[in-house]
């Protein structure tokens, strides 16, 4: 088999295990080329995600807070409302609970 038929070019033997904090850097990098451009001025930038999807029993205290001093919040809010498989963690301020109450409310809005 040839370097060109192995998706990384390497051989099964000489493959070790990765370096996990690189991989991570990469990932970011390469899904930051696909964000939008106004991802770069949000206060989140650079904060660990974790605290913007609370498990049970944490509080989202401080996203709110990171949040709501946000200059893009409302485009981030606008893009979490548009689409609703965002239905987990804090975006634009709000929590998923909150966005779910708000498209009900936007919907019933354009019903009428």
């Amino acid at each position: 088999m040839s370097n060109l038929e192995r998706p990384w070019g390497a051989n099964p033997g000489d493959v070790v295990e990765a370096d996990h904090t690189s991989v991570r850097d990469e990932l970011r990098r390469r899904v930051g080329l696909l964000a939008p451009a106004w991802h770069a001025n949000a206060a989140c930038r650079g904060t660990d995600t974790a605290l913007f999807f609370p498990t049970t029993g944490q509080s989202s205290k401080q996203a709110l807070e990171i949040c709501g001093g946000c200059d893009v919040r409302q485009r981030c809010l606008d893009e979490a409302l548009a689409d609703p498989d965002l239905d987990h963690g804090v975006r634009g301020a709000m929590s998923a609970q909150a966005r779910k109450a708000r498209r009900r409310l936007l919907a019933k809005g354009r019903a009428s």
